[in-house]
C-alpha cells in the first residue's frame, strides 16, 4: 500500500458537488448542522414477554404483529399480536435442514402488511405471517448468484433488492439485483466526499451504513456507521439530500492504515447503527463515543436516537432512559418499541405523544 501522507482533522462542512464531479447523482445538497432544536426524554413502560425472548437483534413492527429476530434462541423470529403484545410463537428453527436457517443477517425489512424479508447464507427469501394457521410462510425465495453473497442490509425496491456490497471497486455505493432479469446492477451516488484519498477497495468498509425504506417507496435514508452524516435518496438512486451533525470527529484513519496502532483503533468514532422510519419521520439510533470509550465485546448502543423529517430537516433528539440494541417506530409516531441485551424476556415501550412531537 503506498505511503499515507499526513492526515489531517476530518472538518465536517458544506461541500457542492457539483464542483467536485461529473456525475449527476453526485450533485446534490449538502448541509450541516450543530444541534437538534429539540431534545426529548422518555421513561418506558416495561413489557414483560414469556420466556423466549434471549437476544433480541432486530425488530420490525409490522400492520398486526412485532417480528423480533433473536442471535441465539432455537427459532430466529420471535412474533408477537400487536396492540397488547401477545406472543405467538418461534418461527424458523436455527439448523441444518431443508426448512431451517444456518444464519440469518438481523437486518430485516418491511414489505407490507405482515411480510417482511430477510438474507440467509445464499437466499433471500420474503415470508408472511398467516395469522389464521399461526404460521409463517415462504412467500418468495431468490437464490443469489455468488456475487452477491457478501450482499447485506437488504431493502425491497419494486423488483429489485438493493444492498450494501462489502467489498468492491464500482464508484456507487450500493449494488441491486434485479428479480425479474436475473441482473446485477449497481446503484446510488457516489460515495461521501471527506478531506482524505481512500483506496477504492476500502470504501465500503470506510462507508459502512444502515438504510431503510420509505413506507411509500418513494425514498431511502441511509446513516452511516463511522461518520455522522444522513444521506436520503430518490427510489431511482439520487442523491436528494446530504445531512451532517458537526460532532468534531476526526478522520477514523485505523481504517485506512496497513497496520494501525492501538491509539487510532481508539479514536475511531462511532456514529449511527441502526435505522426505522415512518410515514413522516426518519430514526437513527446514535452512539456519539469514540472506540476506547465503549464497554468491550457485544453491548446496548446507546439511549440516543435522532429524527430528522424526509426533507432532511432536524427535528429532535431523544433520550430514553435505558439503553437500547435494537428498536423501531409505528408508522404514525405513536411509540417506539425497543430491546436491550441485558433485559431478557421483556421489551421497551417508549409513548413518543409524551415527547411533544413537531408536527
Amino acid at each position: 500500500m503506498k505511503t499515507k501522507q499526513t492526515l489531517s482533522t476530518f472538518l465536517l462542512v458544506i461541500y457542492f458537488l457539483t464542483n467536485c464531479s461529473t456525475d449527476t447523482k453526485n450533485k446534490h445538497e449538502v448541509v450541516t448542522f450543530d444541534n437538534f432544536p429539540v431534545t426529548n426524554n422518555l421513561s418506558h413502560e416495561k413489557i414483560n414477554t414469556e420466556p423466549n425472548l434471549y437476544c433480541a437483534g432486530g425488530l420490525l413492527l409490522l400492520d398486526s404483529i412485532l417480528v423480533s429476530i433473536d442471535l441465539k434462541a432455537d427459532t430466529f423470529f420471535q412474533i408477537f399480536r400487536l396492540p397488547h403484545f401477545e406472543y405467538l410463537g418461534g418461527f424458523m428453527t436455527r439448523g441444518p435442514g431443508p426448512d431451517e436457517e444456518i444464519y440469518i443477517d438481523p437486518f430485516i425489512g418491511r414489505v407490507s402488511n405482515n411480510k417482511f424479508l430477510y438474507k440467509g447464507m445464499s437466499s433471500i427469501k420474503i415470508v408472511e405471517y398467516n395469522n389464521q394457521i399461526n404460521k409463517l410462510e415462504i412467500h418468495t425465495q431468490i437464490d443469489f448468484p455468488t456475487d452477491l453473497l457478501e450482499m447485506w442490509n437488504i431493502i425491497k425496491l419494486g423488483d429489485s433488492i438493493i444492498g450494501n456490497k462489502s467489498f468492491g471497486l464500482l464508484n456507487k455505493e450500493f449494488i441491486g439485483f434485479d428479480m425479474k432479469h436475473d441482473k446485477i446492477f449497481d446503484f446510488g451516488g457516489g460515495y461521501p466526499l471527506v478531506n482524505k484519498d481512500i483506496d477504492p477497495l476500502l470504501k465500503d468498509r470506510v462507508f459502512a451504513k444502515a438504510s431503510v425504506l420509505k413506507s411509500d417507496d418513494s425514498l431511502i435514508a441511509t446513516v452511516y456507521d463511522k461518520f455522522p452524516i444522513l444521506r436520503i435518496y430518490t427510489n431511482t438512486g439520487e442523491i436528494k439530500k446530504e445531512i451532517r451533525l458537526n460532532n468534531g470527529q476526526s478522520f477514523p484513519n485505523a481504517l485506512i492504515e496497513e497496520t494501525p496502532n492501538e491509539h487510532s483503533i481508539n479514536e475511531i468514532m462511532q456514529n449511527y447503527r441502526v435505522i426505522k422510519s415512518s410515514n413522516s419521520y426518519i430514526y437513527a439510533l446514535y452512539i456519539g463515543k469514540k472506540e476506547h470509550e465503549l464497554p468491550k465485546g457485544l453491548n446496548d448502543f446507546s439511549n440516543e436516537i435522532h429524527v430528522w423529517n424526509w426533507e432532511g430537516e432536524p427535528v429532535k433528539k431523544i433520550l430514553l432512559d435505558e439503553k437500547i440494541f435494537a428498536f423501531d417506530v409505528d408508522s404514525n409516531d405513536n411509540y417506539i418499541i425497543a430491546s436491550s441485551l441485558i433485559s431478557l424476556d421483556a421489551l421497551y415501550k417508549y409513548d413518543l405523544k409524551k415527547g411533544g412531537y413537531l408536527h
